[in-house]
């Protein structure tokens, strides 16, 4: 019996019911490249819990660029094109490049799967895109974090005017059942919001030098 089954039958002998055991289908990451394409595509999108207990990491970081050439700058390279800051720690490995499935990146239902620099891959999908905010869900992963989650979503907020920006990034884990939330927690914690600082960091080098540049 593996551990999460082991986990559901101690929850059935606690309370009735398999709701808190069940979980998105997920496809083979094993399968020909055509076929996990036309799965993941057509695959539902996990249902996101505004309500639900989340393990969650939270960066901020402030870019001496006007908000709306921020903005613009985001659409067009910091959305899209996450290989360019998402380098990785020593912890957590980096991207290495996005396919699109569905979509360019651009607004809400626009998918893609996304491939790290360790191999793992999982697909994300966008659930809102205005110019104050940006966010997308990240699921069907087959990283060690993804055996404990559900899905996880990323929150981008942007907040300034014509003298900088000021961007908050929030991620937040959904554990599949509820114990798997104190095994990730550290990691999420210490590992994952470092990770971040690092991206923003690079996010802010490379945004700077672009909008410069034009």
């Amino acid at each position: 019996m593996n551990r999460i089954t082991a986990s559901c039958v101690a929850i059935l002998a606690m309370a009735s019911g398999l709701s808190a055991c069940s979980a998105p289908v997920d496809a083979d990451p094993t399968l020909p490249l055509a076929q996990l394409d036309e799965m993941q595509r057509a695959m539902a999108r996990p249902p996101v819990d505004p309500d639900a207990s989340y393990e969650t990491a939270s960066v901020k970081i402030d870019l001496p660029i006007p908000l709306a050439a921020f903005r613009t700058w985001f659409a067009i390279h910091g959305g899209p094109q996450p290989d360019t800051y998402l380098i990785g720690t020593a912890s957590v490995p980096g991207v290495a490049r996005a396919e699109p499935l569905t979509g360019s990146w651009q607004k809400a239902g626009d998918r893609r799967r996304l491939v790290m620099t360790d191999g793992h891959t999982s697909v994300e999908e966008i659930i809102e895109s205005t110019s104050g905010r940006f966010r997308h869900v990240n699921w069907n992963s087959t990283n060690k974090t993804g055996r404990y989650t559900r899905y996880s979503i990323s929150d981008f907020v942007f907040t300034g005017d014509a003298r900088g920006t000021q961007l908050e990034w929030t991620y937040k884990f959904r554990p599949k059942i509820w114990i798997d939330g104190p095994l990730i927690r550290s990691s999420i914690e210490k590992d994952f919001r470092d990770y971040m600082n690092v991206g923003l960091l690079a996010m802010r080098k490379q945004a700077i030098s672009d909008v410069r540049q034009h």
